[in-house]
């Protein structure tokens, strides 16, 4: 009938527009947070939204737990940061982590790995859509739980999230946003923070001292990617060391030691164009 498509649309419409405020009201936020956290301290752009395409082969190592949550304590909820100290130094190989091969011997062997723990679970809630019973959106920071059991028929987010990479590659968030026709609002494997800006959810990298990416956040996606062998895939840049910070600082101040780096070309293009009187010169996706 008539009225019901009507209110069909009418939900539609108010579920994007209360979507799109929340995310408005967090890119500004983190935009403003960034400027004045560490933005404002050097010559080089600190742009929050930036997603740089790399290899998945090129992230070798890992930040441990206890590293994560020293970083994260180092800046507000998604605001990037520029930290020294020796924490790049002290990641893990990715490969070594069991929790990276258990996943991959979950996808060889066609099954689930045995070694798998209570505390531990192993696959997300399945199709790429919120994962059962919610609980995502009370904690920002929070990744999506992997859930050791699924209904019966389906397949885990993981299974899916492999089906669909090694279909169609591994699009950005942005991208996904807006093939969907309805709003999640629980976190999923391929869109974690639903109500912050796309940038946020990708697989999370920080960069150290020597340009080395160290991965954040994403070990699941990233190891999909991997065993996949997928030419590349968006990463959003977090944490930088400050001696990097400082390479990128000379490349925007003298045009020179710029190298093939992802995180360096156009850095002094990117740095004159920036709008006088703007904040950081950010330009946000959705």
């Amino acid at each position: 009938m008539w009225w019901a498509d009507s209110v069909f649309a009418f939900r539609f419409v108010g579920e994007h527009t209360a979507t799109s405020i929340v995310r408005r009201y967090h890119r500004q936020r983190i935009r403003l947070q960034t400027w004045w956290t560490c933005g404002r301290h050097y010559a080089a752009p600190i742009d929050p939204s930036r997603v740089v395409d790399i290899a998945p082969d090129r992230i070798r190592y890992a930040l441990e737990p206890r590293q994560r949550s020293s970083l994260e304590s180092k800046s507000p909820t998604h605001v990037p940061a520029v930290v020294p100290g020796t924490w790049d130094l002290e990641s893990a190989r990715v490969r070594e982590i069991d929790r990276y091969r258990r996943i991959v011997q979950w996808f060889t062997d066609e099954g689930r790995p045995s070694s798998a723990r209570a505390g531990e679970p192993l696959a997300v809630a399945a199709d790429g859509g919120p994962r059962p019973g919610g609980g995502q959106g009370a904690n920002p920071r929070a990744l999506p739980v992997l859930e050791r059991t699924v209904p019966s028929g389906d397949r885990s987010a993981l299974e899916w999230y492999l089906a669909d990479l090694a279909t169609r590659g591994c699009p950005r968030i942005s991208a996904r946003r807006d093939e969907r026709s309805t709003v999640l609002e629980a976190g999923s494997v391929v869109d974690p923070y639903p109500s912050f800006p796309a940038a946020t959810g990708e697989i999370r990298v920080d960069v150290g001292r020597d340009g080395r990416w160290i991965l954040h956040d994403g070990l699941e996606r990233l190891a999909v990617a991997q065993f996949l062998g997928l030419e590349t895939i968006p990463v959003h840049v977090y944490v930088r060391h400050r001696r990097w910070q400082r390479r990128r600082d000379r490349v925007v101040l003298t045009g020179v030691d710029a190298g093939n780096h992802p995180d360096l070309p156009d850095l002094d293009s990117r740095s004159e164009s920036r709008p006088e009187g703007s904040v950081g010169g950010h330009k946000w996706a959705r």
